[in-house]
């Protein structure tokens, strides 16, 4: 079963100069985040998490065991901070 992802409550997104700038509203903490990171919550809210793993795999080299290795930390840092929650 895919475990979809939502935006957290209170979540304020923006993307300014390519940049995208994350928090939970209104204190924060503010978390810029680098473009691995703004891929993966871009694609968390597009699907889930398994559906972004196989279209990130059709992009790069990468098995999908690796490539979810890699992505899964990016997605539990973003579900601790309140960024992303579990549906």
């Amino acid at each position: 079963m895919a475990t979809r992802l939502e935006l957290g409550a209170d979540v304020g997104l923006i993307t300014t100069d390519g940049t995208s700038y994350v928090a939970k509203l209104p204190d924060g903490p503010l978390l810029v985040l680098n473009d691995a990171a703004a891929r993966v919550l871009a694609g968390c809210l597009n699907g889930s998490l398994e559906s972004l793993v196989e279209r990130l795999g059709a992009e790069v080299d990468v098995s999908p065991a690796e490539l979810k290795t890699q992505v899964q930390p990016i997605v539990d840092t973003l579900i601790t901070h309140g960024i992303l929650c579990l549906t």
